[in-house]
């Protein structure tokens, strides 16, 4: 018999790896730092009027979680609140602070952990956005060394926890993670939760990186939650505090996704039915499905945000869904990158949500009718996603004629979509044709610019009070949206410029300014966003220079 010998290891993480250079050195960048941030944030927010209302049918159920159903009693017995995440930046450190339920210090500590923080661990409020625990961690390390969190707990009165850790301290091993302690006191009108009753606080310092562009951050959360700020009137406001007079910017702007013309597909104009389920094993009269699929113009697979906004009677259950047969979702197949052009809304008023109103019950029977009767649709668009290509004209033209030709088809009879018509295709000149090829053409207007490689660059002009140095006026600043193709130029009305325009009272003058903010902030976003060379920049900057002053 051959010897056996046993040894024990010890594989307990080390505790450097709660520092920047183990969880933080993912290195993902600011924006998706701040995302999973803001992300727990609405994970844990409290309820709205309307939501209010909703969830009081379900108290008295008994498939709620005991620990979930004291947090919801008590949300409702607090009221309603309106979602605040206020983002900010002061040169030195960046918080984040919210207005959601808060934690208690067991909650907290089940937070920090180095390890998933499941749904077993601490009941949610409703599906999660972040990334399952290590969210928190990720997104603060990615941005400092040093952070402090104050929170209070909705659960608990006059109770504030704080805590602060100084992650190099742990690095250079002079702080062990058994030796982290969490301070309790009472409310203080000096803290940053100020007179909130329940809340969380989070403050970087020690940053990788001190030079930060507000501006830029609110239009990229805004692109990250749009549904939340466009359907649940979540607020994020981003605050410049760089200067004296701290710049409280308005609440980012929920812009909606462009898509590509021609290839909507309006679910209202089919007759597709679907009775829901009673409770009681029984079904009742059909209910008709509604929304409109397409294909957007920019394909977002690496931020995850594509997919169809799912709705049951006006109220949004699931935003991005793009879930696959791996997880019984709408989708006929499972996620994957060549399919991230998928857009739409579905309305599905048959269909039951989960106990937390923001996921579906994918177990009942009204929604595999529903996956059913909108299979040949969205097996359709997810096609049409695959094999669109937008530098290719005469692919691109065919995926929307392909559309085109299933729409008529698919009045005829949804039970039996032929496709035999795939090879007439092949004619660059069908049905659609020329309006498809020209679609780029048609939307081109004055505050539009096509680019060299096809692409339709629209330039939107605002005029808002913008942080302005003592040594370095800030006359102008500009976001480039690749979600739809924007350059967002900001003109500062604090400037010097703008001021001696208002003196003048020439009108003349702010359109002279407006026009120099744009050719300088198209110059640049050229080049640093777009990846054009220099000479190519000046051409499409003196073309759009050319197009102002053509008169």
């Amino acid at each position: 018999m051959t010897e056996q010998n046993e040894t024990k290891i010890d594989i307990t993480p080390d505790d450097k790896i709660f520092t920047p250079k183990g969880v933080g050195a993912l290195n993902i960048g600011i924006i998706k730092c701040l995302s999973e941030l803001v992300a727990n944030s609405l994970d844990w927010r409290r309820f709205n009027e309307d939501e209010i209302e909703d969830i009081k049918e379900d108290i008295d159920s008994g498939d709620i979680d005991s620990e979930l159903k004291k947090i919801y009693s008590k949300i409702i017995e607090e009221g309603p609140v309106d979602t605040i995440v206020e983002i900010k930046y002061d040169g030195e450190a960046i918080s984040v602070k919210d207005n959601g339920v808060g934690m208690t210090i067991k909650e907290l500590e089940t937070g920090l952990k180095l390890r998933a923080a499941t749904d077993y661990k601490r009941t949610p409020l409703r599906s999660r956005k972040g990334m399952f625990g290590m969210g928190m961690k990720v997104g603060i390390f990615g941005m400092g060394w040093k952070f402090k969190i104050y929170t209070r707990s909705i659960m608990e009165n006059d109770k504030e926890h704080r805590l602060e850790i100084n992650t190099r301290k742990i690095e250079s091993g002079k702080l062990s993670l058994k030796d982290i302690n969490v301070k309790t006191v009472s409310f203080d009108k000096d803290s940053p939760l100020k007179d909130q009753e329940s809340g969380t606080y989070i403050q970087v310092e020690d940053l990788h990186k001190k030079m930060h562009d507000p501006i830029t951050w609110r239009e990229q959360l805004a692109i990250s939650f749009q549904p939340e700020i466009k359907y649940k009137d979540v607020k994020l406001i981003v605050v410049d505090a760089t200067e004296k007079k701290e710049q409280r910017m308005k609440p980012a702007r929920a812009e909606n996704i462009p898509i590509i013309p021609g290839t909507k597909i309006k679910l209202d104009d089919e007759d597709l039915k679907v009775k829901p389920d009673n409770g009681d094993g029984t079904r009742g009269e059909p209910i008709k499905i509604r929304g409109w699929l397409a294909l957007r113009k920019k394909a977002s697979s690496g931020k995850g945000v594509w997919g169809v906004h799912t709705f049951r009677k006006g109220q949004l259950i699931e935003a991005f869904h793009h879930d696959g047969p791996n997880k019984n979702g709408l989708l006929p197949k499972n996620p994957h990158p060549t399919l991230a052009r998928l857009h739409g809304e579905i309305h599905l008023d048959m269909c039951d949500p989960n106990f937390t109103k923001v996921g579906w019950n994918r177990e009942l029977e009204s929604w595999e009718d529903a996956k059913k009767k909108l299979k040949p649709y969205l097996e359709e668009i997810l096609k049409a996603s695959k094999n669109y290509r937008k530098n290719d004209k005469k692919k691109s033209a065919q995926v929307i004629r392909a559309i085109q030709n299933f729409k008529e088809e698919s009045k005829k009879t949804v039970e039996n979509i032929t496709k035999e018509e795939d090879g007439s295709d092949d004619d660059e000149s069908g049905e659609d044709g020329s309006d498809d090829d020209e679609s780029d053409e048609e939307e081109l207007d004055e505050n539009s610019l096509k680019l060299p490689d096809g692409e339709v660059l629209r330039i939107k002009v605002t005029h808002e009070e913008l942080p302005t140095k003592e040594n370095n006026a800030s006359f102008w600043s500009y976001a480039y949206r690749p979600e739809s193709d924007e350059l967002a130029v900001f003109v500062n009305t604090n400037s010097k410029m703008w001021v001696e325009a208002e003196k003048s009272k020439d009108e003349s003058m702010f359109q002279m300014i407006s026009n120099w903010a744009i050719i300088d902030s198209l110059y640049f976003c050229l080049i640093d966003d777009l990846g054009y060379d220099r000479n190519t920049a000046l051409t499409e900057r003196d073309k759009w220079m050319n197009k102002c002053y053509s008169e």
